[in-house]
């Protein structure tokens, strides 16, 4: 531009107008020339400067409104915003929709990201979901939706389950939520709600109507401004794994892409009522603190003391029974306090978190109040080792953290003189997913789950506890579970959402710390989901 500018100005100082005074002084002529050739000269610098000037302007512009990519935005699944599915780029809540362009923009407005956003007042609502038809077959016949990791029945010639294989078609996992995102007085606000149809049913479900019961899964409210953010609700656990941040949306939390609504054996977290605290040093590093719903809780698997069982073991700890579905009877001491700490890098995520739980009891025997501490620690970290290859892995240790091992095992037993000892317990889940093309996902799990036996005598001379000589077959030492899966999408729409095929093959075994005494000494299950998917844009 800058030489175009100069030719145009020499051609227009040395041409020969029609008419020109030929006889004129050379010498004066060539200095009128150089003047006028300068005064052009400088007249096009200062457009090419202002020219500069504008388009450094308008990139600066651009850079401030474009989003800017994380490494993160390396490893997406396809159309990856949706419940559960893949982390988001955001250090702690994915971004507010944005907002729909007013009748009055100008054809250039950006695209909009979210077509079923809808804004009442001065809030933005967003519904997300999806659909499913989901097929399930396992090789014993365990029963329900979600695989029960801890009762896998055994190929013993006296179990009808464990020689009997299952199969059952179902729309129970489809999923619904709404996102509200607000600004109030500088604070970003959201709350979110999500359902799903995996509550309690009738008798006759399953004959007729399969009418599943719509239940209440999480339900939240953050505040976030500057460096400090509030949560409160019911929430995912701030000990469940995330792969970003310490964000509670299901999309930045490490539950696996598996079909099992039961996840991967080995895999800590909760569901539960909770207000948490975060703060941001850096955009890199979060801290947060959590107060939890607490539950002291034993299964069905440990023997209580004969004097005690009824008060503890029927009213006081949680046996998951029947007769108290429904109920909060046990009299919990404190909250859970739970801890984390994460940071964040291009292509990397680490967290430690601890633990902190206390249970009580009272002795009516005795007139003695019993009170234990249970503690535990996870560290869990992903990386990204190379471009769509990502690596998982998260350690689990704690005394007494049991159920935040998906309720496999019990926290406490009770020993004979009615005090509770906390019971010693792991977890890993690791693995591998890979986004082998622009539509295809990969994954590959592991995940195991040891349990301490913790026995005691009772008064009466028999062995009490979890895992002693003779316990029953529910007493479980280890659950392993090895798992694959495939996610293929077949198409997909910004506006109208996408459609999806969901597999995974797992094998699942566990070992009690007392096999039967006649049969094989672990029972295993070949578990296979088949589901089809349409997603909400």
């Amino acid at each position: 531009m800058k030489w175009v500018g100069i030719a145009l100005a020499i051609i227009s100082c040395t041409a020969i107008a029609p008419g020109a005074n030929l006889a004129s002084d050379p010498a004066q002529t060539k200095a009128t020339d150089v003047d006028e050739l300068r005064a052009l000269l400088t007249a096009q610098q200062k457009e090419i400067d202002e020219l500069r000037s504008t388009l450094e302007a308008q990139k600066k512009l651009i850079e401030k409104l474009a989003p800017a990519q994380t490494g993160d935005d390396l490893f997406s699944i396809p159309n990856a915003k949706k419940l559960g599915e893949v982390a988001t780029t955001s250090p702690v809540l994915p971004p507010a929709p944005a907002p729909l362009p007013s009748p009055q923009a100008s054809g250039n407005a950006v695209e909009n990201k979210t077509p079923l956003s809808v804004r009442i007042g001065v809030a933005d609502f967003t519904p997300l979901g999806f659909a499913d038809f989901g097929s399930i077959w396992r090789s014993t016949n365990s029963g329900g939706i979600n695989t029960n990791f801890a009762g896998i029945p055994y190929a013993t010639a006296s179990s009808a389950p464990g020689n009997l294989d299952e199969l059952r078609f179902s729309a129970q996992t489809s999923r619904f939520a709404l996102r509200m995102d607000s600004e109030v007085l500088g604070a970003k606000v959201t709350g979110y709600i999500e359902s799903d149809f995996s509550g309690a049913t009738a008798e006759n479900v399953f004959q007729v109507t399969n009418s599943d019961t719509l239940r209440l899964r999480l339900y939240w409210v953050d505040v976030r401004k500057s460096k400090f953010e509030l949560l409160a609700g019911q929430e995912w656990s701030l000990l469940t794994p995330n792969r970003i941040g310490v964000s509670p949306m299901p999309a930045d939390l490490f539950i696996t892409l598996n079909q099992d609504t039961s996840y991967q054996a080995g895999l800590t977290y909760t569901r539960q009522a909770g207000i948490r605290f975060a703060y941001h040093p850096t955009d890199h590093i979060v801290w947060a603190f959590s107060a939890e719903d607490p539950q002291q809780y034993v299964g069905t698997a440990v023997t209580c003391p004969t004097a005690l069982s009824a008060t503890y073991c029927g009213t006081i700890l949680d046996t998951g029974s029947s007769a108290a579905l429904g109920t909060p009877t046990t009299p919990n001491a404190a909250p859970d306090f739970i801890s984390k700490i994460a940071f964040d890098g291009p292509r990397a995520h680490l967290e430690i978190a601890g633990l902190l739980s206390t249970f009580r009891a009272y002795d009516v025997v005795t007139d003695a109040h019993n009170t234990v501490i249970g503690a535990g620690g996870a560290i869990n970290s992903n990386f990204e080792i190379v471009k769509g290859l990502r690596l998982f892995e998260n350690a689990f240790y704690s005394d007494g953290g049991v159920r935040y091992i998906g309720g496999l095992g019990p926290d406490v037993v009770v020993r004979a003189n009615g005090s509770l000892s906390p019971v010693h317990a792991a977890s890993t889940v690791d693995g591998l997913e890979f986004q082998a093309g622009k539509n295809t996902v990969l994954t590959g799990y592991v995940g195991a789950a040891y349990f301490d036996r913790n026995v005691a005598l009772d008064t009466t001379g028999k062995y009490i506890g979890y895992g002693f000589p003779g316990s029953a077959a529910t007493n479980n030492r280890t659950i392993d579970e090895a798992t694959f899966g495939w996610i293929q999408t077949f198409w997909k729409h910004p506006t109208y959402g996408d459609l999806k095929l969901i597999t995974q093959y797992s094998y699942l075994w566990r070992t009690p710390w007392a096999p039967p005494a006649s049969g094989p000494t672990d029972a295993h299950a070949n578990l296979l989901f088949v589901d089809l998917r349409y997603d909400l844009p």
